[in-house]
């Protein structure tokens, strides 16, 4: 048996639909008040062809202009999208070309899968774009683009109704194992899940220096300036509220990851400090789950929140009893009881996770 996985991202302007389509699909509820999504959400499927089975991360990608400056970061590495425009505004019909030709030069694909997709058909006093408007422009697409694209297919849909929506995704699934089968192009891996385990860190934020990230993988117990890492830790950091995180002292989501691909969930906290600015020092616990494994920690998410919740208070905890100045430290300098306590809760936390996975 072979185990595949691919990345796909669900993308258009606002409000078109695409959380309603990916919720509907994943058997949730659909939800008539509308509340845009703020960076990413994620969900997963495991499907099964023959003996081999195929996991599809379903990346459902915010359309705010204000969130362009994040999408290299979600499209990188997926083989395919699903490109979503509202039947009952144009405006939305108009910028689908745009979203292909971003998707196809950030993609990393020379020839990914795209699906066109018009929904919110049960609305039919409303329609602005008919079919055959939508048969015109996407045939024309598929002309222009065919050289650049595997597979290109459209669909109609209502996610409020659930109208082709189970046809579409079953469809995708189908056409991204059969690219993985025939074409090889897709650069998917075949990691055993001994192998696959979770990374997490703890990063403490400077204003001035940079992250200072406290790695524990597997191996390598670290304070380190990774590159990736901290590409990946600012970016985070970015895209928080900061005063909900010091009114709160709280905030936890989940986000893409890359180097190495796959997703991250994360505590994000602050801990009182009169020297920085705000007033706070903000710090996270991460856990980087890889691509190989996301379907189980989705599996396990609710159990993986409580252990990711105790440790961030164990750190907080540890870091109100030690008093130090962190936000003045360059990483050399913080002492070496310290990064072996944060080591030790990291490594408590690992293990436990990776046991969790392993049941």
């Amino acid at each position: 048996m072979v185990f595949s996985q691919a990345k796909i991202v669900i993308i258009g302007n606002p409000n078109v639909g695409k959380t309603s389509m990916r919720r509907r699909y994943m058997g949730e509820s659909f939800d008539k008040n509308y509340l845009p999504t703020l960076g990413c959400d994620f969900s997963s499927k495991t499907f099964r062809f023959n003996d081999n089975r195929l996991n599809i991360s379903i990346w459902d990608l915010a359309g705010q202009p204000r969130l362009e400056s994040i999408h290299p970061f979600y499209f990188q590495n997926s083989s395919a999208a699903i490109i979503v425009y509202d039947v009952t505004d144009h405006s939305s019909f108009q910028t689908v070309e745009k979203w292909l030709t971003k998707f196809l030069e950030l993609s990393g694909y020379s020839n990914p899968i795209v699906f066109f997709v018009g929904n919110k058909i049960d609305l039919e006093k409303e329609i602005q774009v008919t079919t055959d408007d939508h048969n015109k422009v996407i045939q024309q697409l598929k002309d222009k683009y065919y050289t650049k694209t595997s597979v290109m297919m459209d669909f109609r849909t209502s996610a409020k109704d659930g109208i082709n929506i189970m046809n579409l995704f079953e469809t995708m699934a189908k056409q991204v194992y059969k690219h993985i089968l025939g074409l090889q192009r897709l650069k998917f891996k075949h990691t055993s899940i001994e192998k696959a385990v979770p990374g997490i860190y703890h990063s403490v934020f400077h204003e001035l220096i940079g992250p200072i990230v406290i790695a524990s993988v597997p191996m390598d117990l670290e304070v380190t300036y990774d590159a990736s890492l901290g590409e990946n830790i600012v970016r985070l950091f970015s895209s928080l509220d900061f005063e909900k995180v010091t009114k709160d002292k709280i905030q936890v989501g989940k986000i893409a990851w890359t180097y190495p691909e796959g997703m991250a969930i994360y505590n994000a906290f602050v801990l009182p400090d009169p020297d920085a600015r705000g007033g706070y020092q903000l710090h996270s616990v991460i856990i980087v789950f890889a691509t190989e494994i996301i379907h189980l920690s989705i599996q396990r998410e609710e159990q993986i929140w409580g252990h990711l919740h105790g440790t961030a208070n164990s750190i907080q905890k540890t870091f109100a009893r030690t008093n130090l100045p962190m936000n003045k430290m360059l990483p050399e300098e913080v002492p070496n009881h310290l990064k072996l306590e944060f080591v030790s809760l990291l490594e408590k936390l690992r293990s436990e996770i990776y046991h969790l996975l392993m049941e």
